[in-house]
């Protein structure tokens, strides 16, 4: 693994995620997903809480989501930033968490395809010296794929 690079292991069913950014930059973090099967048109939500415990500023924060699967291309990843922390409520028909903003929400990754390469997310408050973003992120299945589709998702965030 390169120098500036850490490993950070996410459970897929705990759903919450707090990420300490500490290398300096460029830097890359790795959160891997526990494998997750998603039904047609089914989401997998998980929140994650950025934080800037550098004493940089970034000049850009991106996320590269990789999957291990053949019907990645019927995944789609979407970032949404909230000014508060995510609050559950409750759980979707398939038994997986859902949660809502209770303050301002924004979008910093509208849904794409996994597998496509970094996106820049925009707008975040982790690209100065301590800010906090309390993020969403969703993983959505087409409804028109395959009726399940297993995925292995790794979610690289590279800091400049």
């Amino acid at each position: 693994m390169a120098a500036g690079s850490s490993v950070i292991g996410g459970q897929a069913s705990a759903n919450t995620l707090v990420l300490d950014l500490r290398g300096p930059a460029p830097s890359v973090s790795v959160i891997q997903l526990a494998p997750l099967e998603l039904a047609a048109g089914s989401a997998f939500e998980m929140t994650m809480d950025l934080h800037n415990a550098t004493s940089d500023n970034f000049s850009s924060i991106s996320l590269n989501p990789l999957a291990r699967g053949d019907d990645s291309e019927n995944v789609r990843l979407a970032v949404d930033r909230c000014s508060l922390p995510w609050e559950s409520a409750g759980d979707d028909d398939a038994g997986g968490q859902v949660f809502e903003c209770a303050g301002a929400q924004t979008s910093v990754l509208s849904g794409r395809s996994i597998g496509h390469g970094a996106a820049p997310l925009v707008g975040l408050a982790a690209l100065r010296t301590g800010g906090t973003d309390h993020l969403r992120l969703r993983l959505q299945a087409s409804p028109t794929g395959p009726d399940t589709v297993p995925t292995e998702v790794e979610l690289k965030l590279l800091t400049v």
